[in-house]
């Protein structure tokens, strides 16, 4: 694995708002994605942090979410084979995060 890929989205909706904006749009997303590329994604909520994982080009990506008040904290751990692709990475997250959270 190469280093994690941190990511901080900024909002202003509080705690609670933010996770169930980030519930609601991770399941479109995520609905999309899986009828596009047949890539299933695997995710689960602790607490207020939803952990995810998905295996793209035989590669395992493994991601976790925590919601806090004032920005929602993204580490992406990409296999050291899709590390290339990190800009990419985070500009697609910072892009789906601020439109999720709107």
């Amino acid at each position: 694995m190469s280093k994690p890929l941190s990511i901080s989205v900024p909002h202003t909706h509080g705690k609670d708002e933010a996770r169930r904006r980030v519930e609601v749009g991770v399941e479109k997303a995520l609905q999309k994605l899986t009828e596009a590329t047949k890539v299933e994604v695997e995710r689960s909520w602790v607490g207020d942090r939803l952990s995810a994982s998905a295996e793209a080009m035989g590669q395992k990506i493994h991601a976790t979410a925590d919601v806090g008040e004032e920005a929602i904290e993204v580490l992406v751990h990409l296999p050291i084979m899709l590390s290339m692709m990190a800009g990419k990475v985070k500009e697609r997250v910072l892009k789906e995060g601020r439109r999720i959270l709107g």
